[in-house]
């Protein structure tokens, strides 16, 4: 299991491929502070540019940020966000995404989770998705049987 530096520099350096030239923005709600302090404070390893907004959590998964962080978001090359609420699907998220944006949304994450579950081979589960797919556009049915 990596500890928790270990898996926020895997985030920035494997999955986001954070540059010092690329602007990161991490935005969190309340109950992220504590978390987004420390992944921002790893994130200026990697980038000259990083800002951390916190917002009022939103009442449910899907809901817009508020226009000034909707705006904010637009200006940003890798954009973190560590709310309670799902961002995923928000207006915002898809417009900063048609502006080049890449986006991590990753809500209701706990340290411990994120510790213990980043520590994966990436190429290798690449090439287990990928030995699946080809499996499955090769057939109409699938049945999946589990001991539950």
């Amino acid at each position: 299991m990596a500890d928790l530096n270990s898996a926020v520099k895997k985030i920035f350096s494997t999955y986001l491929k954070v540059a010092a030239s690329d602007s990161v923005l991490i935005i969190i709600d309340q109950n992220y502070r504590d978390l987004g302090n420390k992944i921002s404070t790893e994130a200026k390893l990697y980038s000259r540019n990083v800002r951390l907004l916190e917002m009022e959590q939103r009442k449910t998964d899907g809901q817009n940020p508020p226009p000034e962080i909707e705006s904010e978001m637009l200006k940003y090359d890798v954009i973190v966000c560590l709310t309670t609420r799902s961002m995923t699907h928000t207006k915002a998220t898809r417009e900063a995404a048609k502006h080049g944006a890449r986006i991590a949304s990753i809500p209701g994450l706990k340290e411990e989770t994120l510790a213990r579950t980043i520590d994966v081979d990436v190429p290798k589960m690449q090439l287990l998705g990928e030995k699946i797919t080809a499996l499955l556009r090769k057939t109409k049915e699938i049945r999946i049987k589990t001991k539950l």
